[in-house]
């Protein structure tokens, strides 16, 4: 989405984000992309400072500068790095549960520019064409620029880069419209709301409802396949995490969780990429000519 910096009557620069990349194995930082130019021919603007803060939802993750960046109506490439703790990425990738994770930065600072042009109002406030004004932004409106950033792209642009982790990424093919498999799609999506709101026992139902909802569930879910060994060991793989699954429905009788859901937040991640794993290849066997 767009950001315009101005002061409420007239706009002297537009920004557009671009990508996100992280960097720093021992002081890790993200690097925010975003293309920037005047709002129109015959102005020049200087950015002489921009603070951007990190922002996820209300959490407030890093704060980084940019200073002296000088724009032409022509689109120019600037960057905002800024660091962030270890805690503060593993707070970004808990919330990354759907296909991508909006991530913001709230600008602030001052620039310097003119305008050349000579069609303005005319207004005694405002000045001359050519002549050199400062203005600040980010203090009297909202100037956040949002950027979202793709699943795969957090672990392989951002994660691998600072870290001595890789990862692998696979497709998810999630059922729609009149499909056997969507009641159990829509229940998969209910595990997710639940994750990303911090209801873990939930998520784990949510899961186990989307396995009870397989067509021909919980023994005859590959009843139409020939084989029988691949039939025997796909019932068996459901059936076992079908079992995994109860673990949100039942609290611990036992040890240290004694009287609670013996389940947490990795936990539940776990349960809900089970999950769309199973639905996805599921409806890939099912939806395969007979061999």
């Amino acid at each position: 989405m767009e950001l315009t910096l101005g002061d409420g009557v007239r706009t002297w620069a537009r920004l557009d984000p671009g990508a996100v990349h992280g960097r720093g194995a021992v002081s890790p930082r993200l690097a925010f992309q975003f293309k920037a130019r005047t709002s129109r021919e015959k102005m020049e603007v200087q950015i002489h400072f921009m603070h951007g803060e990190l922002l996820l939802g209300e959490e407030r993750l890093g704060q980084g500068t940019l200073t002296g960046a000088h724009l032409a109506p022509t689109e120019y490439q600037l960057e905002l790095e800024v660091p962030v703790s270890r805690a503060a990425l593993e707070y970004i990738d808990d919330a990354l549960t759907g296909s991508a994770i909006d991530i913001a930065l709230r600008l602030s600072g001052w620039l310097r520019a003119r305008d050349l042009n000579e069609d303005g109002p005319g207004f005694a406030s405002e000045p001359q064409p050519g002549e050199w004004v400062f203005e600040n932004f980010g203090q009297a409106r909202d100037t956040q620029l949002r950027f979202q950033v793709a699943r795969s792209e957090w672990f392989t642009k951002v994660l691998e880069p600072i870290g001595a982790t890789e990862y692998l990424c696979t497709e998810v093919a999630i059922p729609r419209g009149d499909h056997p498999l969507r009641q159990a799609a829509n229940h998969v999506r209910a595990a997710e709301r639940a994750l990303r709101e911090g209801h873990d026992p939930q998520a784990f139902l949510a899961c186990r409802a989307a396995i009870e909802a397989l067509p021909g569930a919980p023994k005859e879910i590959f009843a139409n396949l020939e084989y029988a060994r691949e039939r025997d060991t796909l019932d068996a793989l459901v059936l076992a995490a079908g079992n995994y699954l109860h673990l949100g429905r039942h609290t611990a009788d036992e040890g240290p969780q004694q009287g609670e859901f013996p389940v947490d937040h990795g936990d539940a991640a776990f349960a809900l990429n089970l999950s769309k794993l199973l639905l996805a290849h599921t409806a890939r066997v099912l939806d395969r000519p007979s061999r």
